[in-house]
């Protein structure tokens, strides 16, 4: 039940209508919003932050509508609230905006812009302290590659690796630039050989 669902069929069939009358069956309140072109990620966050707040359902009819470029900071914003339901967390509606604006926006920029822009990110959220999501059995692989590859283990560096992995689950094309020797080739070889590795992990041990 905390896993959100996404109801697929034509048009007309009662995917929204069948999620409103379970909601009404468990005694739940169910916000359906209509989606569109001009809908934004602080609108949905809004919409996201009410629901968590007051624990209602949300239905986002005509979701596919949403322009592609908002889907990716949405997916990061509902990945949070996910996270925070399996942790049974109860304060982290902030969090949520966050965590999407930084984590979506810190890969795009170069090294020397980072701190102007973790900088604002304070100033928008001041006195909020989020440190970056850690994914286990996936970060182990990474620095346990890097290792194995005979590099220094620094945590930047890995979690550039992280970022291209984090970036490719939410955008559907993905580009590495910046200087020669700047550590491209780098990373992405070693997000390959880690994901072979969290794989080979995984079905070894069926725990993941």
């Amino acid at each position: 039940m905390n896993l959100g669902g996404a109801p697929a069929g034509p048009a007309g069939t009662g995917k929204t209508e069948t999620t409103k009358d379970l909601a009404k069956a468990l005694g739940l309140l169910c916000v359906v919003t209509n989606c569109g072109e001009g809908m934004d990620y602080k609108a949905f966050g809004k919409i996201l932050s009410g629901l968590c707040q007051c624990g209602a359902w949300g239905c986002m009819d005509e979701f596919n509508r949403i322009d592609i470029s908002v889907l990716s900071v949405i997916s990061t914003q509902l990945q949070t609230i996910r996270h925070a339901l399996v942790l049974k967390l109860t304060n982290f509606t902030d969090v949520v905006l966050m965590r999407a604006l930084r984590d979506m926006n810190l890969p795009k920029f170069v090294f020397e812009d980072v701190p102007l822009f973790l900088g604002l990110i304070s100033d928008l959220f001041p006195g909020l302290d989020c440190p970056r999501v850690r994914y286990p059995d996936f970060n182990d692989a990474v620095e346990q590659t890097f290792t194995d590859n005979g590099y220094i283990l620094l945590p930047v560096q890995a979690d550039k690796v992280v970022q291209l992995y984090e970036t490719m689950l939410t955008r559907h094309c993905t580009m590495i630039v910046g200087p020669t020797g700047g550590g491209k080739s780098v990373v992405m070889n070693t997000l390959a050989q880690a994901q072979t590795r969290w794989e080979r992990h995984c079905s070894d041990n069926d725990d993941c």
